[in-house]
């Protein structure tokens, strides 16, 4: 479990009338957020990204009460699980970037281990 420590960057589109210079920062965002680090626990920086999308046709049946809309349950953020959702990102609005920290990672993974023995 990591928690976001210090915003590294914040990419926010303008409301501005250059279109180069917001699909430029577009690509920039969704570079981070394609990007094969993103499942990397080494490498990559936590990000939250502001995204407007949808399910492909093909898949919507599978998709029809989408947990994590329709309730408060938790989700592993790995690859085979993201993937499966097959989400079809359209639009990026914004996206932060945090360095990730640590500090609490062992007392959390010790406090999770021993809440899961006490059940």
């Amino acid at each position: 479990m990591y928690m976001p420590w210090r915003v590294t960057k914040h990419i926010k589109i303008r409301e501005a009338d250059d279109q180069e210079y917001r699909d430029s920062k577009r690509k920039e965002m969704m570079k981070i957020i394609n990007s094969e680090d993103r499942f990397s626990e080494e490498k990559v920086q936590l990000f939250i990204a502001s995204v407007k999308g949808h399910i492909d046709k093909n898949h919507i049946n599978e998709h029809i009460n989408f947990p994590p809309i329709l309730s408060k349950r938790t989700y592993k953020t790995d690859e085979k699980t993201v993937d499966n959702c097959h989400f079809i990102i359209d639009d990026v609005e914004e996206i932060v970037l945090f360095t990730k920290h640590t500090a609490f990672e062992s007392f959390v993974e010790i406090m999770a281990e021993k809440r899961q023995q006490a059940m």
